[in-house]
């Protein structure tokens, strides 16, 4: 009968030491839940600067198209005016010819530095471009490192998974257990009472 009791006494001893593993599970269970909540923000954190990188270089590729628009334009009318001087040359003296160089000599001098200061701003703009080209590179590289991490977590989320079935097997255990203490106690108490 005292072996009994102390079998019984025995498995009360294991009971408590797998609450307390089932215990200290959960709490792992809760901190990786943590640590994958977490991950989804960074996720969607850098989603979002990969939207704004797209959008600066539509930006840019708008402002380069407006900049190739006003060149187009100016060399249209560079055309025109060279078109309209050839015409006026057949009509007018020498000296008109030479007021009229000098004229068209200002008026080529500042197309020139327009087109040299829009050619400027278009290599400035593409190696803009270019810097924005690189960023959104790295960014598809940490985006394509946080795709992995997320399927990392994945798997390790079906291993919880199997860990929390397992956990709920052991307690089910446990309660059967304590079932059964519960009913050896009673015993006990009756059989003292008899004695």
């Amino acid at each position: 009968m005292l072996k009994k009791i102390r079998n019984f006494m025995d498995a009360g001893d294991h009971i408590e030491k797998v609450h307390a593993s089932a215990k200290q599970q959960s709490e792992s269970i809760k901190i990786l839940n943590d640590d994958m909540s977490a991950s989804k923000e960074e996720l969607k954190a850098l989603r979002w600067e990969l939207e704004q990188y797209q959008n600066s270089i539509k930006t840019f590729n708008d402002e380069i198209a407006k900049e190739l628009a006003e060149i187009r334009t100016i060399k249209a009318e560079y055309d025109e005016e060279l078109s309209d001087l050839k015409s006026f040359k057949t009509r007018i003296s020498t000296t008109m010819i030479d007021s009229l160089m000098e004229e068209f000599r200002k008026a080529l001098n500042e197309n020139i530095e327009r087109i040299k200061t829009d050619a400027k701003k278009y290599t400035e703009l593409k190696d803009q471009l270019e810097f924005v080209s690189t960023n959104l590179k790295q960014t598809s590289f940490e985006l394509n490192k946080f795709n992995t991490i997320s399927k990392t977590i994945k798997e390790a989320d079906f291993e919880l998974t199997k860990h929390a079935r397992h956990l709920e097997e052991q307690d089910r255990h446990k309660l059967e257990l304590m079932k059964n203490i519960d009913t050896l106690q009673r015993l006990l108490g009756r059989e003292r009472r008899r004695s």
